[in-house]
């Protein structure tokens, strides 16, 4: 099972995709990598290294923070990791 942080980061990498009108192939060749590649980003099959998460971030036009939680999850109630889109 992957970890909510990776799962998070995953979706948030969508969300910003398709914010910016990009489709996987786009993205993916924009970041050297092949469009299954990214879907296994998106989908947390694949853990995203910082070199490449940086080069996504780039090709989005973001900042790296914005493909992160706010916040970290803890024990104390739901943080923004575990809350749904």
């Amino acid at each position: 099972m992957p970890d909510p942080i990776d799962v998070f980061i995953g979706k948030r990498i969508r969300k910003e995709r398709l914010n910016a009108g990009l489709t996987q192939v786009a993205l993916a060749e924009r970041i050297g990598v092949k469009f299954q590649q990214l879907q296994k980003y998106e989908s947390a099959q694949n853990r995203v290294s910082g070199s490449r998460l940086w080069r996504i971030a780039q090709a989005l036009e973001v900042p790296v923070s914005a493909l992160f939680p706010a916040e970290q999850p803890n024990e104390h109630g739901p943080s923004e990791i575990d809350r749904p889109d």
